[in-house]
């Protein structure tokens, strides 16, 4: 439990106003989600001219949003790619590291003192060429640095090392062709590693010419991953161009190739003598191989193989291969471009590999009809695909025009059917959208079939809004009706990486992205539909869109024109909760007038008597709000309704009122921390007591008002711990306590005393939270408050059961209970009767306050 240093207002009474505001989101509290929220508008203000942009993120860092978001903003803690690049320093001059490389005994101790300074590549080459580097820890050192020069790697590699040879895999990028030139006919003796990396980087035709061992080169691309399948398909395209070349329309040789490319340990010239000779008809055969042939070939030596001969075929060709269904996905891309009729194994290898989904829809469709599971994903598929969705509803059977064409279309509710049931009945630009209208009216039309409706020429928006949320956001790409009515339901951005992102297509920049790609809206009509504005400033700021981002910096420097200082502090309080569009979250609100006058107003200016009406205000909004009312207090608002809503629209204002206020009003600029805490708590904007609070402490010291300090602290604190960052909230709260201590207020010393308590508690450390919580009880006993007294003893209570001090916690909440009314806090007096009930026999249990 928390209790509020100033106030008296508890933990329990600022978390139970959240539930009063129904509906509004809350700023998020957790670091990462803030910190997010952040990045995102640190995006939006290096938008700005570069004059600009240093006013803006100066605004940024003083704001509650970057309070929460602390943790995650950090130096080092999140890396935040869209702010200016920090100026280059002066360059270190290259030294020589020939003599001391000599001296190195390991290729970590070489690349340690390589990595040090820049390196003189000249002086090297000079030394190398008086007397070679020998070692081969230094040679390897040597080269696995990627500013090496090119002429001495070669001298480097000359005369031959395999070991040191292999180390250029540590460049991590494209090796010169004299390089390439001189590894390759040691093919056989390289690592895979290094083999890939060349294969990955370079002509993969000119490996295949140059390689000492086929074979050797085959088993290494076979080693490739999904990430390199472009390296892979295009060493096979290449290899079948020599081939075809090679082989023409001769078929025992091509069945012979199939047979034994795979296993010749030479170089492609000495293969063709054994390609002359006559196949075995024993050995399985390589379908990457024959998916090379030309077409009738290729056809031919298909036809004569069975079904469990095309299964033995495909098992031989996975063999050792990592990227298993990719390999046979790109054999059937062949086969289809070829003319092959379909069979029912070449179902079964695309039933296995997602890479056929990402395929083209020709292809798909192709295999359509021969495997019951392959179809149904298919047929999912084609749910958010239209021109798939047309491919497998045209190899369907013929079927005869509806004759009526509602009633069909319910009978036939998936996709696929509906899409045959439209294609068969009506032509594209005919489609009877009043009478489809009406029957969705009077009974919702099925989900599949509003999508085969979806891809027609003026689909209705109507229609558009019957989808699911889900259906709504894969469609976004089709047309701009499907794209307004996905962009009005966006999702909240979210703090994940880029790839988590592009991963999910129903993120928010995963549907900007297919909105803009379909181009069927322009950039600041996406920019006027898109909802929340934050998912349009993620998609922004995950993508090189030089459009997009042109007609965001115009909208943010319009805004800025007109606003002038503050408006970051304002659109830092509105962007997480604000529902709207990011021309709505920039618009002009009513009282923004007057917070961005008084954020740009220097103290020493700020008329007086405005904030002698705003502290009025505040302070009877306050009062009507809580129900606590001072004889010094004016009644100025007649409800707790009408309070809140002076507030909802005000309080930007008051916290801009307590900058302005610093200097001619300075207790208005201490008491607003305690006078706006529990409804900033309600209305999710906790993290504002941050800046607020330290703004009253700071204003407190200069004037001495050592009790406002204190106050401020006492509420610093408890923002602080609200938001997680619990280290600095226990040294607030310490700040806090021994400034009442000071000042003589036993009752707030109490309270603060168990705001440290409890915050050390939620660090574990229980032994410390305890003495706290001890003292906090004499406090409030020394000023007879027996409320104080029992929650702090059922606080007490709670720590010591967590660290297996019985006897003690039982004492404590029967304390608790003893000091409470049965009509107070009910639910947590019931808690405390059942840790009673747990820890004590039942017969052992205090009395109640009533005696009874």
């Amino acid at each position: 439990m928390i209790e509020s240093g100033g106030n008296g207002v508890g933990a329990g009474q600022l978390g139970g106003q959240v539930g009063d505001r129904v509906g509004r989101r809350a700023v998020p509290r957790e670091a990462h989600q803030a910190a997010h929220y952040v990045h995102l508008l640190r995006w939006a203000a290096c938008l700005l001219p570069a004059a600009q942009r240093p006013a803006a993120l100066a605004e940024l860092a003083g704001t509650g949003l970057a309070a929460a978001g602390a943790d995650c903003l950090a130096p080092g803690a999140v890396a935040v790619a869209d702010e200016e690049p920090t100026p280059a320093g002066p360059v270190a001059p290259s030294v020589d590291p020939s003599g001391a490389l000599r001296a190195c005994r390991t290729v970590d101790e070489g690349d340690a003192l390589l990595a040090g300074a820049p390196v003189d590549w000249a002086a090297v080459a000079d030394a190398h060429r008086r007397e070679p580097f020998r070692q081969v820890e230094q040679l390897r050192a040597l080269l696995g640095r990627p500013d090496c020069p090119e002429d001495l790697t070669l001298a480097l590699l000359t005369p031959w090392s395999t070991a040191a040879a292999n180390r250029l895999t540590h460049r991590k990028a494209a090796l010169p062709d004299p390089v390439r030139g001189l590894l390759l006919p040691h093919t056989g003796e390289v690592r895979f590693s290094l083999l890939r990396h060349l294969l990955a980087t370079g002509d993969p035709g000119q490996a295949l010419r140059a390689t000492s061992r086929v074979d050797v080169l085959l088993r290494a691309a076979d080693g490739f991953d999904s990430a390199r399948r472009a390296a892979l398909y295009a060493l096979w395209d290449a290899l079948g161009v020599w081939l075809r070349a090679e082989l023409g329309e001769d078929r025992r040789a091509w069945l012979v190739a199939a047979e034994r490319l795979r296993g010749h340990a030479g170089p492609l010239t000495s293969l063709l003598p054994r390609l002359a000779r006559p196949p075995r008809h024993r050995l399985p055969l390589d379908l990457r191989v024959l998916a090379q042939a030309p077409p009738a070939v290729l056809t031919a030596l298909l036809a004569a193989l069975d079904d469990a001969e095309l299964e033995e075929a495909a098992a031989y060709t996975l063999r050792g291969v990592r990227m298993r269904e990719e390999v046979l996905v790109h054999a059937l891309e062949r086969m289809h471009g070829a003319g092959l009729a379909p069979r029912a194994p070449y179902a079964r290898w695309a039933l296995g590999s997602w890479d056929i989904h990402y395929r083209p829809p020709e292809l798909r469709a192709w295999l359509y009809g021969r495997d019951e599971r392959l179809d149904a994903r298919l047929e999912r598929s084609a749910v958010t695909e239209p021109h798939l969705r047309r491919l497998l509803a045209a190899r369907r059977p013929p079927r005869a025009p509806a004759e009526d064409l509602v009633a069909e279309l319910r009978a036939h509710p998936d996709a696929v059917a509906a899409q045959h049931v439209l294609d068969t009945t009506l032509p594209e630009q005919g489609t009877p959208w009043e009478e489809l209208i009406a029957a969705h009216e009077r009974d919702p039309l099925p989900e599949g079939v509003l999508c085969a409706l979806s891809s027609r020429a003026r689909f209705p928006a109507v229609l558009a809004a019957g989808m699911s949320r889900h259906l709504r956001l894969t469609l976004a790409g089709q047309g701009s009706v499907l794209a307004r009515s996905a962009l009005a339901v966006l999702p909240e951005p979210t703090p994940f990486p880029a790839r988590v992102v592009d991963a999910d297509p129903h993120r928010a920049p995963a549907v900007i992205g297919r909105v803009r790609a379909g181009r069927a809206l322009k950039a600041d009509e996406v920019l006027a539909a898109a909802r929340p504005a934050g998912a349009a400033l993620d998609y922004g700021r995950t993508v090189d869109d030089a459009e997009w981002h042109a007609a965001c910096a115009s909208l943010l420097a319009a805004a800025a024109a007109r606003s002038g200082p503050g408006l970051w502090r304002l659109l830092a309080q509105r962007l997480p909760t604000h529902p709207g569009s990011l021309p709505d979250l920039l618009a002009p609100r009513r009282g923004d007038a007057t917070a961005l006058w008084l954020y740009g107003l220097d103290p020493q200016d700020a008329p007086v008597a405005l904030l002698d009406h705003y502290e009025t205000l505040v302070r009877g909004a306050a009062a009507a709000r809580s129900g606590r009312h001072r004889p010094d207090v004016p009644r100025v608002f007649t409800s707790a309704a009408a309070a809140v809503g002076w507030l909802d629209e005000e309080w930007p204002t008051l916290l801009a009122a307590a900058r302005a206020a610093q200097v001619h009003r300075p207790g208005l600029t201490v008491a607003l921390p305690v006078l706006l805490a529990e409804y900033l708590v309600g209305c999710g904007q906790l993290a504002e007591l941050v800046p607020l609070s330290e703004l009253a402490r700071d204003t407190a010291r200069r004037i001495g008002d050592r009790h406002g300090e204190a106050t401020a602290w006492g509420s610093l604190g408890i923002a602080l711990q609200r938001l997680k960052r619990y280290e600095e909230a226990v040294a607030a709260h310490v700040r806090a306590r021994d400034l009442m201590r000071e000042t003589g207020d036993r009752e707030r010393e109490g309270r603060t005393s168990r705001n440290l308590g409890n915050t050390l508690a939620l660090l574990g450390r229980r032994e410390e939270a305890a003495a706290r919580l001890r003292e906090a009880v004499a406090c409030f006993q020394d000023v007879g408050n027996r409320a104080g007294t029992a929650r702090v003893s059922r606080d007490l209570g709670d720590v010591l059961r967590g660290s297996g001090r019985t006897d003690e916690a039982v004492a404590a909440y029967r304390t608790a209970l003893a000091l409470s009314t049965g009509s107070e806090d009910g639910k947590r007096r019931a808690e405390v009767e059942e840790a009673l009930r747990r820890l004590a026999p039942p017969a052992a249990a205090a009395p109640g306050a009533d005696g009874r």
